[in-house]
Protein backbone atom coordinates (compact mmCIF):
# COMPACT_ATOMS: atom_id res chain seq x y z
CA UNK A 1 0.00 0.00 0.00
CA UNK A 2 1.80 3.11 -0.84
CA UNK A 3 1.32 5.93 0.64
CA UNK A 4 -1.65 9.00 0.63
CA UNK A 5 -0.08 11.97 -1.95
CA UNK A 6 -2.36 14.65 -3.25
CA UNK A 7 -0.80 14.26 -6.71
CA UNK A 8 -3.01 13.21 -9.83
CA UNK A 9 -5.79 13.96 -7.46
CA UNK A 10 -9.28 16.12 -8.92
CA UNK A 11 -8.83 17.37 -5.43
CA UNK A 12 -11.80 19.51 -5.22
CA UNK A 13 -14.46 16.60 -6.34
CA UNK A 14 -12.65 14.01 -3.89
CA UNK A 15 -12.99 16.16 -1.03
CA UNK A 16 -16.14 16.86 -1.28
CA UNK A 17 -17.32 13.07 -1.64
CA UNK A 18 -14.94 11.79 1.30
CA UNK A 19 -16.42 15.14 3.49
CA UNK A 20 -19.90 16.04 2.41
CA UNK A 21 -20.25 19.05 4.92
CA UNK A 22 -17.24 20.34 3.44
CA UNK A 23 -18.91 23.46 1.33
CA UNK A 24 -20.74 24.01 4.74
CA UNK A 25 -17.80 24.40 6.86
CA UNK A 26 -15.91 26.75 4.21
CA UNK A 27 -19.18 28.67 4.52
CA UNK A 28 -18.56 28.32 8.22
CA UNK A 29 -14.95 29.75 8.10
CA UNK A 30 -15.43 32.35 5.55
CA UNK A 31 -18.50 33.93 7.70
CA UNK A 32 -16.26 34.30 11.06
CA UNK A 33 -12.93 35.77 8.94
CA UNK A 34 -15.35 38.17 7.60
CA UNK A 35 -15.81 39.08 11.58
CA UNK A 36 -11.92 39.77 12.22
CA UNK A 37 -10.83 41.12 8.57
CA UNK A 38 -10.18 44.59 9.71
CA UNK A 39 -12.44 47.23 7.16
CA UNK A 40 -9.18 48.52 5.27
CA UNK A 41 -5.85 47.08 4.53
CA UNK A 42 -5.93 44.02 6.40
CA UNK A 43 -3.38 40.70 6.08
CA UNK A 44 -4.72 37.20 5.63
CA UNK A 45 -3.11 33.74 5.38
CA UNK A 46 -4.77 31.16 3.66
CA UNK A 47 -2.22 27.84 5.53
CA UNK A 48 -2.42 24.75 3.56
CA UNK A 49 -4.68 26.54 0.41
CA UNK A 50 -4.69 23.06 -1.31
CA UNK A 51 -6.49 25.11 -4.74
CA UNK A 52 -7.78 27.84 -3.19
CA UNK A 53 -11.36 27.04 -1.86
CA UNK A 54 -11.00 29.78 1.30
CA UNK A 55 -9.20 32.38 -0.33
CA UNK A 56 -11.99 32.15 -2.98
CA UNK A 57 -14.56 32.12 -0.38
CA UNK A 58 -13.53 34.98 1.07
CA UNK A 59 -12.48 36.61 -1.97
CA UNK A 60 -15.42 39.42 -1.78
CA UNK A 61 -14.72 40.58 1.83
CA UNK A 62 -10.55 40.62 0.73
CA UNK A 63 -11.66 43.01 -2.49
CA UNK A 64 -13.93 45.65 -0.47
CA UNK A 65 -11.71 45.80 2.59
CA UNK A 66 -8.43 46.13 0.47
CA UNK A 67 -6.97 43.05 2.44
CA UNK A 68 -4.03 41.18 1.14
CA UNK A 69 -4.28 37.40 1.27
CA UNK A 70 -1.55 34.71 1.27
CA UNK A 71 -1.63 31.24 0.61
CA UNK A 72 0.68 29.25 1.50
CA UNK A 73 0.41 25.42 -0.17
CA UNK A 74 3.28 23.12 -0.12
CA UNK A 75 2.46 20.79 -3.02
CA UNK A 76 3.13 22.14 -6.36
CA UNK A 77 0.31 20.04 -7.98
CA UNK A 78 -2.08 21.92 -5.76
CA UNK A 79 -0.91 25.22 -6.95
CA UNK A 80 -1.09 24.51 -10.13
CA UNK A 81 -4.67 23.88 -9.94
CA UNK A 82 -5.01 26.99 -7.71
CA UNK A 83 -8.57 28.89 -7.96
CA UNK A 84 -8.18 31.15 -5.81
CA UNK A 85 -7.77 34.64 -4.92
CA UNK A 86 -4.35 36.63 -4.21
CA UNK A 87 -1.18 35.57 -4.12
CA UNK A 88 0.59 31.97 -3.79
CA UNK A 89 4.01 30.97 -2.20
CA UNK A 90 5.22 27.45 -2.21
CA UNK A 91 6.04 26.42 1.04
CA UNK A 92 5.76 24.06 4.14
CA UNK A 93 3.24 26.13 6.80
CA UNK A 94 6.18 25.68 9.61
CA UNK A 95 8.81 27.23 7.78
CA UNK A 96 7.17 29.99 6.31
CA UNK A 97 8.28 33.22 7.24
CA UNK A 98 4.94 35.73 8.61
CA UNK A 99 4.58 39.18 9.39
CA UNK A 100 1.71 40.61 11.46
CA UNK A 101 -1.10 39.82 10.57
CA UNK A 102 -5.17 39.53 11.21
CA UNK A 103 -6.62 36.26 10.29
CA UNK A 104 -5.20 32.95 9.63
CA UNK A 105 -6.94 30.04 7.94
CA UNK A 106 -5.92 26.16 8.91
CA UNK A 107 -8.59 24.35 6.99
CA UNK A 108 -7.99 20.45 6.90
CA UNK A 109 -4.03 21.45 6.75
CA UNK A 110 -2.76 20.40 11.00
CA UNK A 111 -3.72 16.66 10.09
CA UNK A 112 -0.43 16.84 7.54
CA UNK A 113 2.03 19.03 9.43
CA UNK A 114 4.20 16.27 11.73
CA UNK A 115 3.07 16.23 15.06
CA UNK A 116 6.80 17.37 16.56
CA UNK A 117 5.75 20.45 14.47
CA UNK A 118 2.82 21.97 15.32
CA UNK A 119 3.74 23.51 18.82
CA UNK A 120 6.18 25.37 17.22
CA UNK A 121 3.53 25.77 14.23
CA UNK A 122 1.51 27.84 16.45
CA UNK A 123 3.83 29.38 18.70
CA UNK A 124 4.69 31.47 15.52
CA UNK A 125 0.78 31.78 14.45
CA UNK A 126 0.77 33.51 17.67
CA UNK A 127 3.27 35.69 18.04
CA UNK A 128 2.51 37.06 14.93
CA UNK A 129 -1.43 37.32 15.05
CA UNK A 130 -2.49 41.00 16.30
CA UNK A 131 -4.70 42.00 18.25
CA UNK A 132 -8.09 41.88 17.36
CA UNK A 133 -7.80 39.08 14.78
CA UNK A 134 -8.08 35.16 14.74
CA UNK A 135 -6.29 31.91 13.72
CA UNK A 136 -9.84 29.92 12.62
CA UNK A 137 -8.83 26.06 12.23
CA UNK A 138 -10.57 23.44 10.92
CA UNK A 139 -9.11 19.74 11.61
CA UNK A 140 -9.46 16.02 12.37
CA UNK A 141 -9.55 15.50 16.19
CA UNK A 142 -8.69 12.65 18.29
CA UNK A 143 -9.82 13.63 22.02
CA UNK A 144 -12.93 11.04 22.27
CA UNK A 145 -12.57 8.32 24.36
CA UNK A 146 -14.44 5.26 25.20
CA UNK A 147 -17.33 4.24 22.98
CA UNK A 148 -17.98 7.40 22.00
CA UNK A 149 -14.82 7.43 20.10
CA UNK A 150 -16.21 4.52 18.10
CA UNK A 151 -19.34 6.43 17.62
CA UNK A 152 -18.12 8.88 16.15
CA UNK A 153 -15.34 7.20 13.77
CA UNK A 154 -18.69 5.22 12.64
CA UNK A 155 -20.43 8.72 11.75
CA UNK A 156 -17.60 9.94 9.55
CA UNK A 157 -17.10 6.98 7.56
CA UNK A 158 -21.49 7.38 7.56
CA UNK A 159 -20.62 10.68 5.94
CA UNK A 160 -18.62 9.00 2.96
CA UNK A 161 -21.70 7.01 1.92
CA UNK A 162 -21.22 7.80 -1.65
CA UNK A 163 -17.62 6.61 -1.89
CA UNK A 164 -17.19 2.77 -2.43
CA UNK A 165 -16.23 0.67 0.46
CA UNK A 166 -12.61 -0.93 -0.91
CA UNK A 167 -12.11 3.23 -1.87
CA UNK A 168 -12.34 4.06 1.81
CA UNK A 169 -10.48 1.31 3.10
CA UNK A 170 -7.54 1.74 0.41
CA UNK A 171 -7.29 5.48 1.72
CA UNK A 172 -7.63 4.95 5.09
CA UNK A 173 -4.46 2.40 5.02
CA UNK A 174 -2.42 4.87 2.69
CA UNK A 175 -3.08 7.40 5.01
CA UNK A 176 -1.15 5.61 8.13
CA UNK A 177 1.55 7.91 9.68
CA UNK A 178 1.18 10.77 6.85
CA UNK A 179 -2.14 11.96 8.80
CA UNK A 180 -2.71 12.78 12.42
CA UNK A 181 -5.40 13.99 14.16
CA UNK A 182 -4.63 17.19 16.04
CA UNK A 183 -5.90 18.64 19.21
CA UNK A 184 -8.25 21.62 19.76
CA UNK A 185 -6.93 24.48 21.34
CA UNK A 186 -9.60 27.07 21.13
CA UNK A 187 -12.89 28.37 20.86
CA UNK A 188 -15.61 25.09 19.06
CA UNK A 189 -17.59 26.56 16.23
CA UNK A 190 -18.22 23.19 13.98
CA UNK A 191 -18.12 19.80 15.05
CA UNK A 192 -19.03 16.75 12.76
CA UNK A 193 -17.91 13.25 14.03
CA UNK A 194 -14.18 13.37 13.96
CA UNK A 195 -13.64 16.80 13.07
CA UNK A 196 -13.93 19.75 14.47
CA UNK A 197 -13.64 24.01 13.97
CA UNK A 198 -12.61 26.24 16.32
CA UNK A 199 -10.88 30.11 16.79
CA UNK A 200 -7.76 30.97 18.51
CA UNK A 201 -8.15 35.25 19.14
CA UNK A 202 -5.48 37.96 19.24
Amino acid sequence: MHDWTFDDLDFDTHVREQLPWYDLATECVSFLAKQYIPTSNGLVYDIGASTGNMSKAIQQTLVARNALCISIEPNQSMIQKFNGYGEVVEKNAQDFVYDNYDVAILFLTVMFIPVSERDLLFKKLKRKLKKGGAIIVVDKVNDASGYFSTCLKRLTLHFKNKVKKQDIINKELSLSGVQRPSKRNGKLFFKVGEFEGWIIEG
